[in-house]
């Protein structure tokens, strides 16, 4: 472990255009943490001490269903702030993070992000549009998973990552690695496979290195739609 660089602290949009300085003072009240994939870097029902931002790598979101499996919520990437909502409101971990590469976390004390807050009011209000969308991510998590069929839930899944990049395509830019695409559908990996194989087949995707180039997003759109039906 090792404290906070500025070079650091400037790469999280959520601190943009605070004081060098005072950037500087933090970060030397903070810590450096490295994990290796598949290491926890939060377990649901922990006390709630710490809030952290994810510097390289990425991480996913895991609760446990009604059955007892394992579901993916959602993906963190570089550059977000997670773990603040138990911290504010003083309860135990509502769910784990687990890397899923190894990866960075820089970690700040509930007293340091307290004091943020008052000293620059902005983070908060960026805090609470972050926040909006990790509400949106996790109401779409739960709604596909609640799709009967599975080759579905791959599907929607792929849907609601799929993006615009800067030159018009349709894209998943960082493709996740098929077993966590596999708990974010709450099914197999090979089940995954399967489906990923099939829309390659029928030319709906293709795969370019780490990316997934969504060449017929609307056909892919209603397939989801026409296998929940």
């Amino acid at each position: 472990m090792s404290v906070v660089t500025l070079e650091a602290l400037k790469k999280y949009p959520i601190l943009a255009d605070i004081d060098d300085a005072y950037l500087v003072s933090m970060g030397q009240q903070m810590l450096f943490r490295e994990y290796e994939r598949k290491q926890y870097v939060v377990k649901k029902g922990d006390s709630a001490k710490e809030v952290f931002f994810l510097n390289s790598g990425q991480l996913q979101v895991v609760d446990v269903a009604n059955d007892g499996k394992e579901v993916g919520l959602y993906l963190i990437n570089p550059g977000i702030m997670f773990g603040h909502v138990t911290l504010l409101d003083e309860q135990t971990r509502s769910s784990s993070v687990i890397a899923t590469q190894d990866s960075q976390v820089s970690v700040m004390s509930k007293q340091l992000m307290l004091k943020l807050f008052y000293d620059y009011p902005v983070v908060m209000h960026r805090l609470l549009v972050e926040f909006a969308g990790i509400i949106r991510q996790t109401n779409t998590s739960r709604t596909v998973i609640s799709q009967a069929n599975a080759s579905s839930r791959v599907y929607s899944v792929l849907v609601n990552m799929m993006k615009p990049n800067v030159a018009g395509m349709i894209t998943i830019e960082k493709m996740p690695r098929q077993q966590e695409i596999a708990l974010m559908a709450s099914t197999s990996r090979e089940t995954v496979s399967r489906a990923i194989s099939q829309l390659i087949n029928r030319s709906i995707v293709e795969k370019d290195l780490k990316r997934l180039i969504i060449r017929k997003p609307d056909m892919l759109k209603k397939l989801a739609e026409e296998v929940v039906d």
